[in-house]
């Protein structure tokens, strides 16, 4: 029997330690083993006339992958607009059969910041003490409690949002979990200061600040950016999962930059070393531990069903979720 799985029922999941050190360990797995089939459905919402008010879309994403399964997330209006939440997923089993319903609002930005967060162990100097996040918003918290357990050394989280409500709630949030946290209004003094700079809202693209971050810092972002070079180290090393993504065919109905690759599109000519060579231990992660690294993730990868599946085993075993019936 199906099981439905509220964002109650996956919290867990996404806050305690056992549970994101297992999540972690689904990713580097499923990067390690390869990818499915991928389409992207970016279709307008009709108005009362039955046309598109050319603003307000639903977007569908669907995927299957070896040996079978697969997965159909719905994101709802993505406008300016629309409220959060709302943002369904249906888990499907080898035969096509539904295994769950799960609230994906969380799971959404898990699939995001967790991936970061290995990138992060895996490329950040060791022990990394100062951490700054850019932005603010559900992908900024998460993107902290995942570099929280990837990184335990660090001891002081700066962040920055252009909203001084936004940061300064953030901040307070993160901090009464026990963590030295401060809401900073000018970012660049931070970034410069910071062993890891994460980025997760848009804004911070080109450049990244001014000054360049410090050497030997880790740059993360799920957006595009540039950044300056080091102060005498050179141009930084850009870093991505992987070049090799699901494998991604045009809807007909595809979103306005084209249907979604691995890396976005990037190849080998521009990228130093992919996640996956770090992991399979044939490529290092740094040349010189002076030199700033750039971790971009941007794109499609593997890892959106396993975590899904990952979610719908620990949550069956838990007794978490409730069943029901179509019939």
């Amino acid at each position: 029997m199906p099981l439905l799985l509220d964002r109650k029922a996956l919290r867990p999941l996404f806050t305690e330690a056992r549970w994101i050190e297992e999540s972690f360990q689904v990713i580097e797995r499923s990067l390690l083993e390869g990818a499915g089939r991928f389409s992207w459905l970016h279709m307008p919402l009709a108005d009362g006339y039955g046309q598109g008010d050319g603003r307000r879309t639903v977007n569908v994403q669907v995927e299957t992958v070896p040996p079978g399964g697969g997965y159909v997330r719905v994101y709802p209006d993505r406008s300016a607009t629309a409220p959060s939440g709302g943002h369904p997923a249906l888990l499907l089993d080898a035969d096509g059969r539904l295994l769950a319903l799960l609230a994906a609002d969380d799971l959404n930005a898990w699939r995001t910041a967790a991936p970061v967060a290995v990138a992060a162990r895996l490329l950040a100097r060791p022990g990394a003490r100062t951490v700054t996040v850019l932005g603010s918003g559900r992908q900024a918290e998460h993107h902290i409690r995942a570099l929280r357990t990837a990184l335990p050394a660090v001891e002081t989280i700066y962040v920055h949002s252009r909203t001084a409500e936004h940061r300064e709630r953030l901040a307070a949030t993160i901090a009464a979990d026990g963590v030295a946290c401060r809401a900073v209004s000018d970012p660049a003094e931070a970034v410069a200061s910071s062993d890891v700079i994460s980025v997760t809202g848009r804004g911070y693209g080109d450049p990244l600040v001014d000054p360049a971050p410090k050497d030997g810092a880790l740059v993360t972002s799920i957006l595009p950016i540039t950044v300056p070079d080091a102060h005498g180290s050179g141009p930084p090393r850009l870093v991505v999962p992987s070049l090799h993504g699901p494998e991604s065919r045009s809807s007909g109905w595809d979103p306005p930059h084209g249907p979604p690759g691995a890396a976005a599109g990037r190849t080998a000519r521009g990228v130093a070393v992919t996640l996956v060579d770090v992991l399979r231990g044939t490529a290092d992660a740094r040349t010189e531990p002076g030199e700033v690294v750039v971790y971009e993730q941007r794109g499609q990868f593997g890892w959106d069903h396993a975590l899904m599946r990952w979610a719908y085993l620990r949550a069956s075993e838990t007794g978490a979720g409730v069943p029901f019936d179509l019939v």
